[in-house]
C-alpha cells in the first residue's frame, strides 16, 4: 500500500463544496469558527491610547508587551480574553465565530505575560 505525504494531504474544511462563481455567495463565512494553525494579528498596547488608559498603572515597557487583537480578526476557538471595555474585566472563552470589532480592546491571555494577565484582570490586587 502506497504511503500518503502528509505535506499534499488536504484538509477537509480546506476543500470547496461550489464552483468559485457561487463560493462566495454560499460560503461568505466558510472558515468561521475553525482553527487551522492561523494566529490573528494584534497590536501593543501601547500603540492605541484607550488601552494605555485602561491599564492606567502599566508602564510603557510593559504596555509593549501587552498584545491587543486587532478589528477585522477572528477570535481563537476555546482561547481565553479579556476585554478592556468591560468594567469588570471578565475573562471569556471565545467562539471562534467572533469577529473583533473596530474599537474593541480584545486581550488574548495565551499572549501576555502571567503577571501582566494578573494585573489586567484585577486591578485593584496589589502586586506580590
Amino acid at each position: 500500500m502506497p504511503q500518503r505525504d502528509n505535506m499534499t494531504e488536504v484538509k477537509p474544511q480546506m476543500r470547496f463544496r461550489h464552483p468559485p462563481e457561487e463560493r462566495e455567495h454560499l460560503e461568505p463565512n466558510r472558515l468561521a469558527g475553525q482553527n487551522i494553525g492561523r494566529k490573528h494579528q494584534t497590536r501593543s498596547a501601547a500603540e492605541l491610547n484607550e488601552a494605555v488608559r485602561a491599564l492606567d498603572g502599566f508602564r510603557p515597557e510593559e504596555l509593549r508587551e501587552v498584545r491587543v487583537v486587532v478589528a477585522g480578526e477572528r477570535l481563537e476557538e476555546g482561547a481565553t480574553y479579556v476585554d478592556l471595555r468591560d468594567p469588570l474585566r471578565e475573562p471569556f472563552t471565545a467562539r471562534g465565530d467572533i469577529e473583533v470589532e473596530e474599537g474593541s480592546l480584545y486581550i488574548p491571555k495565551q499572549e501576555v505575560a502571567f503577571e501582566h494577565w494578573r494585573r489586567i484582570v484585577d486591578p485593584d490586587e496589589p502586586e506580590r
